[in-house]
């Protein structure tokens, strides 16, 4: 952990990545993030409308980024990541089952090139604009939602003895 948390302080982007479980980050992530607790002081600080911790050791400015991804297809699956990260650049990938599939690709292609731009963009240390932090973020049409569930429950009907 050492190394780990001197080597996360010299980084320009952090990323961190999860699947999303029962509506939540897996547990590995949430140990990992609990390992970090020595590099805060204990004091209290204000920090714009929230209160913090201050850092105990000294960082460059960096970017953060959550990836997470979901089998549901909506939205509301990636609140508790969210909140967890929420200063992060927030890519999110609801019924990420559907990126398997090739249609479901073509469907994801706008997104799929809204992450290449934007991690270009990262390396690049250039800005990210609300336009492109939108379609980071996959949001279903109310159809789509629909047939994805009708498609997952054919496949769990087929798949699964009652």
């Amino acid at each position: 952990m050492d190394w780990i948390i001197s080597e996360y302080g010299e980084a320009d982007i952090i990323t961190f990545a999860t699947p999303i479980y029962n509506g939540n980050i897996t547990h590995y992530l949430q140990k990992m993030t609990k390992r970090f607790l020595p590099t805060a002081l204990p004091w209290l600080v204000e920090d714009g409308e929230t209160t913090r911790h201050p850092s105990r050791y000294e960082r460059k400015p960096q970017k953060s980024i959550l990836i997470a991804t979901a089998g549901f297809p909506d939205h509301q699956a990636f609140n508790i990541a969210k909140a967890l990260f929420p200063l992060s650049l927030h890519i999110t990938l609801p019924a990420s089952q559907i990126i398997a599939d090739p249609d479901g690709v073509i469907y994801l292609q706008d997104f799929i090139d809204a992450v290449h731009k934007a991690a270009k963009l990262l390396v690049q240390r250039e800005a990210i604009n609300p336009s492109l932090v939108e379609k980071l973020n996959v949001q279903y049409s109310a159809e789509m939602k629909q047939m994805i569930r009708e498609q997952a429950n054919k496949y769990f009907e087929a798949n699964l003895e009652g």
